[in-house]
């Protein structure tokens, strides 16, 4: 196999602690269609078995290199230590979470051959339901917090931006040159914002960071944190960090005024003194913190409209397509929407169950997908519908499981109440895929994109079914 003395790019996989998933990650970057790569792993202090593998793959495979940490220097610290002994003219990071598609290196390398780009957000996927988007770059909202572009979106009806303000940290790439000129990651924030920065870093230094569509990764969500005191508490006190730092002179008035509402932490338990110690922390750290942003004098000109304009929350909440359990073992061909029996059943855009006087349902998202198994020859699809407001359309398709071409599409008109449908069929015993599309979509007061309610499904061999009078091929 032949080498380049300084491989073109350098893999850099942080772990900590990764014994259960950290093989897979390598295997994958091992397996990758171009050659001309090493792989730098630094291990920040793990405890667990992640040493006995570290061991093999070096041993093994000439790419690999372990850096070692005697103490855990998070994200940020990590990242730095990887980037120290890295000799490629690219630079990607990638967690011990992510696991690469075989082409990910050369579909991100050929964006790269735009001067304009300093860096590239790979298309993360989630690895436990792998049709639905994990990010694809992100952004800010003008209080500073983050969230991902496509996060808990379906890949078939995912709008993914060509530029954004970030790449996501698992899976971004950016060209050493670039890397260099916008500095090492700011250690003090451990972890949690190190892409954000990179990313802003990045467009202030003249350069895009753009999403390539094509550059795939698969990421077990929540592996390697979960939500509680401490990570509140990061992400608080980073948010605040990459404001002062990198947002206009002029915007923080108006942002000081709406820290005003961090103060909903005071009616939670376990989280009450959050803001306090997230000011305290930035107060005390506020000499780096200026001499930093006159260091890199930001230019918002340049990545302000990429900033999601809104105070509201961010990001809205959204369906939990990445812990739904669809089980094709399990499914059937009909459901109660709303009880426990309808898990097997959710695909995507699916609001947790709720209750009201005629039973359970779920809300629905503009676009939801249930599967269907059936044995029998069904001859007719019934459904419990309604809508939110007025107007809304919806449209239903039928189709094999792993299929896009419709078998069957109807138009519906539900009311504002309970409405049964009854829809002519003819399918043979197997897998199908329920679609549901709902137009317009509906935004209600705790800011969830509804589309239709759901409160049951059946496929059913009755005979002659009768077609609702609202109901239209």
């Amino acid at each position: 196999m032949s080498r380049r003395e300084h491989p073109l790019t350098s893999v850099i996989v942080l772990n900590f602690n990764g014994e259960a998933i950290l093989r897979p990650c390598l295997e994958a970057l091992e397996n990758q269609t171009r050659e001309d790569f090493e792989v730098v792993v630094v291990d920040n202090a793990s405890t667990d078995g992640s040493e006995a593998i570290l061991r093999d793959f070096e041993e093994r495979d000439a790419r690999f290199r372990i850096v070692r940490s005697p103490t855990n220097r998070g994200v940020a610290g990590g990242r730095n230590l990887g980037t120290a002994v890295a000799r490629g003219e690219f630079i990607a990071f990638i967690d011990n979470d992510g696991f690469a598609h075989p082409d990910w290196l050369e579909r991100v390398l050929e964006t790269f051959e735009d001067s304009e780009v300093g860096a590239v957000a790979s298309l993360v996927f989630f690895a436990r339901k792998k049709t639905i988007l994990n990010g694809a770059g992100g952004t800010l909202n003008l209080r500073g917090y983050g969230g991902d572009h496509c996060f808990r979106t379906n890949y078939e009806f995912a709008k993914i931006p060509r530029d954004v303000l970030y790449p996501m940290g698992c899976g971004m790439v950016i060209r050493r040159t670039v890397l260099d000129q916008i500095g090492p990651f700011d250690e003090r924030i451990f972890n949690y914002y190190d892409d954000v920065e990179l990313g802003i870093a990045t467009w202030n230094a003249g350069y895009r960071v753009r999403v390539c569509p094509a550059a795939w990764i698969d990421h077990v969500y929540g592996s390697s944190t979960s939500t509680n005191r401490q990570k509140v508490f990061l992400c608080e006190r980073n948010r605040i960090r990459t404001v002062l730092k990198f947002f206009p002179w002029r915007r923080l008035p108006a942002w000081l005024l709406r820290e005003r509402e961090s103060l909903r932490y005071l009616r939670m338990p376990g989280l009450r003194s959050i803001p306090l110690l997230a000011w305290l922390w930035n107060l005390a750290h506020l000499p780096s913190l200026i001499s930093q942003r006159r260091g890199r004098r930001p230019d918002p000109n340049r990545y302000w409209g990429l900033i999601a304009q809104t105070w509201d929350t961010y990001p809205p909440i959204l369906p939990e397509e990445h812990v739904s359990s669809t089980d094709l073992t399990r499914a059937g061909d009909r459901a109660q929407i709303g009880t426990e029996g309808d898990l097997p059943h959710l695909l995507f855009g699916w609001y947790p169950a709720e209750i009201d006087g005629e039973g359970p349902f779920r809300w629905a998202a503009p676009e939801a997908s249930l599967l269907i198994r059936t044995m029998k020859r069904p001859d007719h699809l019934g459904l419990s519908l309604r809508i939110a407001r007025p107007g809304q359309r919806v449209e239903v398709l039928l189709r094999p499981l792993g299929s896009l071409e419709a078998l069957f599409r109807w138009n519906l008109r539900p009311g504002l109440q309970w409405q049964e449908f009854e829809l002519p069929v003819h399918l043979q015993a197997g897998d199908y895929e329920l679609l549901l599309r709902c137009q317009p979509a509906v935004h209600d007061h705790t800011g969830r994109t509804l589309g239709v309610c759901v409160q049951s499904f059946r496929l059913a061999a009755t005979g002659r079914p009768r077609v609702a009078t609202s109901a239209g091929n």
